[in-house]
């Protein structure tokens, strides 16, 4: 069996959501969903596409200037999710090791699967809030670099205080 992938657009959806959910479907005919996902139309920081909409409509007038905190929060976010995986992936390896099982494969998996799933998740959630911390920096100073270079009557902001 393969994957399955569902999206729904905001001019689909009942109220202007937009939906996406994934489901991993094994060859055992068991359905593991694996992400669900509704981006409700208000824009909020505590939506990380929200978050990131607004760092790109501000950075576009701004391109130049703002390129390199873009270009870096990035490559940091690349690097932290590699070395996240590696981190995560060896711990995994070494989940039933201790046991006097020396079985490997199925066996080792289905009386781990718990200890597996929660360091799944622990890692999901570390790196979930990685990005939150640090795509709010970026808009913070994507945000500041464009409204002292705004060019209109309300480019008043802190660097004349």
């Amino acid at each position: 069996m393969s994957c399955t992938t569902i999206l729904v657009g905001k001019k689909a959806s009942y109220d202007g959501s937009t939906i996406i959910a994934r489901d991993d479907d094994s060859g055992s005919g068991r359905y593991d969903p694996k992400r669900f996902v509704a981006i409700t139309p208000e824009v909020s920081t505590d939506n990380l596409y929200w978050t990131n909409r607004l760092i790109a409509a501000l950075a576009d007038a701004h391109f130049y200037e703002t390129s390199n905190a873009i270009e870096a929060f990035a490559e940091a976010a690349c690097t932290y999710g590699h070395r996240l995986v590696e981190h995560t992936d060896a711990a995994l390896r070494n989940i039933g090791k201790d046991s006097d099982d020396s079985a490997v494969g199925d066996s080792v998996a289905e009386t781990a699967g718990e200890p597996i799933a929660g360091r799944l998740r622990a890692a999901n959630d570390e790196m979930a809030e990685y990005l939150r911390t640090h795509a709010t920096k970026l808009l913070n100073d994507v945000l500041y670099t464009s409204s002292n270079l705004m060019r209109n009557g309300f480019a008043m902001s802190d660097r004349w205080n």
